[in-house]
């Protein structure tokens, strides 16, 4: 039996069914969330959206501030562990933790400005 009979089939016998095809861009963007993976560090997802998380956003404003006024990744991750503050797993800070957080806001100067302007608001 074809698609077409089946469809016609279950639409006389009442059974709601969806007016887009399944394999459309548009009904998978709908039925999706938020993207797959991890918040990036500083962010958590809301409804779909990538908004500042509160927990986090002061760390990330020490870690943009050090990294701008110099201070090697090493130096950084020292800093924030003297203070005794966790990484989103509860761990120690490694170098390359804090280059990625770093590299995401690298040449973003308005991305840092607005996570500076946010933590302090």
């Amino acid at each position: 039996m074809s698609r077409t009979k089946v469809r016609g089939a279950l639409k006389r016998a009442g059974v709601a069914l969806p007016t887009e095809k399944l394999g459309s861009v548009g009904a998978c963007a709908r039925r999706r969330s938020r993207p797959a993976g991890a918040a990036p560090y500083g962010y958590c997802w809301l409804r779909g959206r990538l908004v500042p998380d509160p927990r986090e956003i002061e760390t990330l404003r020490i870690i943009l501030s050090l990294w701008e006024s110099g201070k090697s990744l090493s130096d950084i991750g020292r800093d924030l562990d003297r203070q005794r503050i966790k990484t989103r797993r509860g761990g120690r800070w490694k170098p390359a933790t804090i280059r990625a957080i770093v590299q995401r806001h690298k040449g973003k100067s308005d991305s840092i400005e607005e996570v500076l302007w946010e933590s302090t608001n």
